[in-house]
């Protein structure tokens, strides 16, 4: 038996990036309408981000983000702004920002 496609999704119709991409291959234009880089990048910069991945942690982080990326959050705001705050108790995830 064949699954049925999601009938959510299959409502939304083809995207303008599909129409743009089958119209410039039609009609051997450039497509402009999403990028196509030439290249797959540095390799060293590939080699580094698949170790990463090879490497790291592979889960979802903490509902309160990494200590790492909320460290790096007030010292973007200081250095930016000049606004000093503190990692562990002044950087939260957007949600918990919205005033009750």
């Amino acid at each position: 038996m064949v699954k049925q496609t999601n009938s959510v999704l299959s409502s939304f119709g083809t995207t303008i990036f599909e129409t743009m991409s089958a119209l410039a291959k039609e009609t051997g234009a450039i497509n402009l309408g999403q990028g196509f880089p030439d290249e797959d990048g540095p390799e060293d910069i590939r080699a580094q981000a698949a170790k990463f991945f090879m490497d790291g942690p592979n889960q979802y982080p903490p509902m309160m983000g990494t200590p790492e990326l909320r460290q790096a959050v007030a010292d973007h705001n200081h250095r930016f702004y000049g606004i000093a705050v503190n990692p562990d108790t002044d950087i939260l995830p957007l949600p918990f920002r919205i005033p009750y």
